[in-house]
């Protein structure tokens, strides 16, 4: 019980303070409030369209990438095709 008294007891006497020694009136505060959280908001929404075109460009890069390492593979598994197909002709002219 003596927790929950002093607890109170702090928690009237920052009323009190603030109260007494609040820089702005309810109104200002209340505007001040609103207007830093539209500020943090705009931030918020500025940091993600940035967060979000370079992770756009970050994944192009990487499907441009993908697309080139597919293509050399393929173009390296037919070229690897013609050059059995060569090799079992030769083979079979020397059989």
């Amino acid at each position: 019980m003596r927790k929950e008294g002093a607890f109170l007891m702090g928690l009237v006497t920052g009323l009190a303070l603030g109260v007494i020694f609040a820089p702005y009136s309810g109104k200002e505060i209340r505007n001040l409030i609103s207007r830093r959280a539209q500020e943090s908001l705009d931030d918020l929404v500025a940091t993600g369209q940035r967060v979000g075109s370079h992770l756009k460009d970050s994944v192009t890069e990487q499907i441009d990438q993908v697309v080139e390492i597919v293509a050399a593979a393929k173009e390296g598994y037919e070229g690897s095709k013609a050059w059995r197909a060569e090799t079992e002709g030769v083979q079979k002219v020397r059989k």
